[in-house]
């Protein structure tokens, strides 16, 4: 605004009018002047809701030990139960494997097909509970108990809990004795004594056994019937 030369500067007055909107009065004279006023407004932006949080992915875990008897012929499952536990809208899944633990471990010949068994888990979506089922090979030698450690691994989908449990494979087998003869008869096979002579040995069939018995028969002199047992 320009103002005449001498005249006193009475300024403007500038007056809201509701939102973003004014009016202005001068005190210079009749002569209303053009007041232009250039302005901006300010836009307020909403702030972005929170991220949710992450929602934890399932537990995978094994239950408790399996023992059984491993039966004399065929196989018999050892089955186990591996639960999941907390988020289960998909799918999970683990590898498992089996080796022999313990101070008895079981072998690969323990189980059928000879070799130590393997394989995965597999969780759809809402399935909370499956089983691992192990063939453990029957046979009837005498032996201790057995044992071996099923554990999982490189899960998908799922964090691990309890990894690994027991199985146990209960011998069932006892031992037997027999009794194997041999006879020394004079003037056979290099012998020389004065009367026949039996020699017979009891023992256990397996290498397990400690006690042999052994019983030596003669011939005694007629009407005697003397044995000789050590």
């Amino acid at each position: 605004q320009a103002w005449a030369a001498g005249a006193a500067n009475n300024g403007w007055a500038l007056l809201p009018l509701g939102n973003d909107g004014w009016d202005f009065l001068s005190a210079q004279g009749a002569t209303a002047p053009r007041l232009t006023i250039t302005y901006e407004t300010g836009t307020t932006t909403a702030a972005p809701a929170p991220a949710p949080a992450p929602v934890p992915a399932p537990v995978l875990a094994l239950t408790g030990g399996v023992s059984l008897a491993e039966g004399n012929s065929g196989s018999t499952a050892f089955v186990f139960t591996v639960t999941r536990s907390g988020d289960v809208t998909g799918t999970s899944s683990a590898t498992w494997s089996v080796a022999g633990s313990g101070t008895s471990p079981a072998a690969a010949s323990d189980f059928a097909g000879g070799v130590l068994p393997s394989g995965t888990v597999s969780f759809a979506a809402g399935e909370t509970s499956k089983t691992v089922a192990i063939q453990v090979a029957g046979d009837t030698t005498v032996e201790a108990n057995e044992t071996f450690t099923l554990t999982l691994s490189g899960p998908s989908g799922a964090t691990l809990g309890t990894a690994r449990t027991t199985g146990t494979i209960v011998n069932d087998d006892t031992a037997t004795s027999v009794r194997s003869t041999v006879s020394f008869q004079q003037g056979v096979n290099g012998y020389a004594g004065t009367r026949d002579t039996e020699l017979r040995q009891a023992a256990a069939t397996t290498s397990q056994a400690t006690a042999t018995s052994l019983s030596i028969d003669g011939d005694a002199p007629s009407g005697t019937g003397q044995d000789q047992q050590g």
